[in-house]
Order: structure tokens, then C-alpha cells, then sequence
């Protein structure tokens, strides 16, 4: 799941800085973004550099954990849910919608 969490979180501080500076920016500026957002509104630390490595292990399929709670917490707030809580039941309902369409198919 954090994988999915990764991948939302930059995707939407692509959109946000896209509006706001108008042009597409770089992987860093995305991640100095995301790791500003949650030292400013949830009093959590995470480096971007550090988002950069999770980005790029979960583009190139790898594994991707996020150990501390707060940061995980903060980014789902900053992707829009209320908690990982609720992040995680959104994802297994989709997950299961997926495939109960697929079995019908066939």
C-alpha cells in the first residue's frame, strides 16, 4: 500500500505545482514539495530525498515501506483521506471491485 501512497502523493504534487507554476517540474521539486507540506501541516520530517528513492523504487516495482507512522498519516491527508485508515480500506475496495470485474468476464 505505501507504494500506491507514493505514487498518489507525488502525481498530486505534480498537479499542484503544475497550476501553480505552470510549467511540469522536476522529480526533486516534487519531492522538496511533499516534504515541506508535511513539516509545515502535520510537524513531521521526512527528507525529500528520501521521497525520491520511494518514488523510484515504486516506479521501477520495487518494494516501498515507509516506517514512520506520522509520515505515512501525512501523506495520506495530503493525497485526501482522512487517514491511512481510510486510505487502505478506499485501495481494498477498489482492489476487490477489479477483481470481482474481472471473474465476470470470464
Amino acid at each position: 500500500m505505501h507504494k500506491e501512497l507514493i505514487l498518489k502523493a507525488f502525481k498530486k504534487a505534480k498537479e499542484e505545482l503544475k497550476i501553480k507554476t505552470g510549467v511540469i517540474v522536476s522529480k526533486q521539486k516534487l519531492s522538496q514539495h511533499i516534504s515541506h507540506h508535511l513539516f509545515d501541516n502535520y510537524k513531521c520530517q521526512f527528507g525529500d530525498k528520501s521521497l525520491r528513492i520511494l518514488f523510484k523504487n515504486a516506479c521501477e516495482e520495487k518494494k516501498v515501506s515507509v516506517k514512520q507512522f506520522e509520515v505515512i498519516e501525512g501523506l495520506c491527508k495530503f493525497v485526501g483521506y482522512k487517514s491511512y485508515v481510510h486510505f487502505n480500506n478506499e485501495n481494498f475496495k477498489k482492489k476487490n471491485h477489479s477483481l470481482s470485474q474481472q471473474k465476470n468476464k470470464h
